[in-house]
């Protein structure tokens, strides 16, 4: 499958680039890889919440630690003014 995302396969026109320079597959491309793979035509709700929970943006780069430290944080602030 690796391969029809390769210059001569069936899927590399549909690849783009992010700000990043990370290779992105359009809605287009997404919507015929999963009709290829799965060897069948999906419906169109089920492409669409697929595709919108692939292309949800990478973590923030905050640690788990950060978060939980800003969040213990906030907590103290606001126990203090009530």
């Amino acid at each position: 499958m690796l391969v029809e995302f390769q210059p001569e396969g069936k899927f590399y026109s549909y690849l783009d680039s992010d700000d990043q320079g990370n290779q992105t597959i359009n809605f287009q491309g997404f919507k015929e890889f999963l009709s290829d793979y799965f060897e069948a035509d999906l419906p169109s709700e089920l492409i669409q919440q697929l595709s919108l929970s692939f292309s949800k943006g990478p973590p923030t780069g905050k640690s788990l630690v950060e978060c939980i430290r800003r969040e213990q944080i906030g907590n103290i602030f606001n126990s203090n003014y009530k």
